[in-house]
């Protein structure tokens, strides 16, 4: 049993630390020193230092007004990528307390592991939050992080094994949403310097065609008839497609028949196709970084994410859905105009 509450400490508190390391040492600290729950493994009164608290406490103040400001954020995250994971570390370590040589490289590893991989989640959440054009979401999700790094390292101090619990089932929660949120944040990454450039060098014409890797343009010749026609061949980012996974990178195709999404997932190329009589209507949005095609196909929206530099081939392959297939009069949608939202939309 005390090996379990060793685990669920580890865990718990490695977790919270690649969240908010400096509010997991300071409530660990005064929860301790002033004796706030009975029974604490005697390993948690090394944090109960007046020295480690007050420091503790002076850092947590710096990180409480950094992470409030959109932007900045972002930056003190990645000053901390290798700073959480270590805080980690030397806590798994300290939880642990005298052990096997062997158990403390596993803790350390352990604890490190999770403290990177909350960190990267936050680090990329707050990514996606921050090209909301208003502050009041980055506040929001920074003060949801306190309350939760405060309130989970608690419980992980009160009732460890429910605690333990928890972080088996946030670590599922990690491994499944964790690809689509990494995916965002190199987006985003990507968007950034790609808008500056796209503001400072002005409007070009815009290329409908860009170049297929081998293995997509292999697959979509393979897919397609020999006398269809390809119209639009443009990279983007998938968004609430089935199947595809959040914000996976592409190849929208239009041809004269249908429109195909050609993507790599898994190492292997997949194409995912939709018919004319499938589309209802299509709208872009213009945001700040990027720009978004949504298409409603048989009552559900699909979504695609194009960066500043493809805004004009963006506007152009909206405005191709809305003519006519063909030349022959029919309709492949109907173009309107869709309320504008953050790219944090769900």
């Amino acid at each position: 049993m005390e090996a379990l509450v060793k685990l669920s400490s580890v865990m718990g508190l490695s977790m919270t630390s690649g969240i908010n390391l400096y509010a997991t040492v300071a409530v660990v600290g005064l929860v301790t020193k002033f004796d706030m729950i009975k029974g604490l493994p005697p390993e948690f009164k090394a944090f109960d230092n007046n020295a480690v608290i007050l420091i503790a406490i002076a850092l947590y103040l710096c990180e409480f007004a950094a992470d409030k400001i959109p932007g900045f954020d972002s930056l003190w995250d990645s000053i901390h990528t290798i700073i959480r994971p270590f805080g980690a570390a030397l806590i798994s370590l300290t939880v642990i307390g005298e052990a096997d040589p062997s158990v403390e490289v596993l803790a350390a590893l352990l604890g490190a592991s999770l403290a990177l991989a909350t960190h990267t989640a936050k680090a990329g959440t707050r990514l996606i939050v921050n090209t909301s054009p208003e502050p009041f979401s980055n506040v929001a999700v920074s003060l949801a992080e306190d309350v939760g790094v405060v309130g989970f390292s608690v419980l992980v101090m009160s009732h460890p094994y429910i605690s333990l619990v928890v972080s088996v089932v946030l670590l599922v929660l990690l491994i499944w949403f964790g690809p689509g949120l990494w995916r965002g944040a190199l987006l985003i990454l990507k968007a950034i310097p790609v808008g500056l450039f796209s503001l400072f060098s002005g409007a070009r014409e815009p290329e409908l065609r860009d170049s297929l890797p081998d293995s997509l343009e292999e697959a979509v010749d393979a897919e397609t008839a020999k006398d269809e026609q390809i119209r639009a061949a443009l990279k983007c980012y998938a968004r609430k497609v089935k199947g595809c996974g959040r914000n996976r990178k592409g190849y929208l195709i239009l041809s004269d028949r249908r429109l195909l999404f050609a993507f790599r997932k898994f190492f292997r190329t997949n194409l995912k196709q939709w018919q004319f009589s499938e589309l209802e209507k299509a709208g872009l949005q213009k945001r700040f970084l990027v720009d978004v095609l949504r298409i409603k196909v048989e009552h559900k929206f699909v979504q695609f994410i194009f960066l500043k530099n493809k805004s004009g081939a963006a506007r152009k392959l909206s405005e191709i859905l809305g003519e006519s297939a063909g030349g022959e009069g029919e309709k492949i949608v109907r173009r309107e105009p869709v309320p504008e939202t953050g790219l944090s939309e769900s």
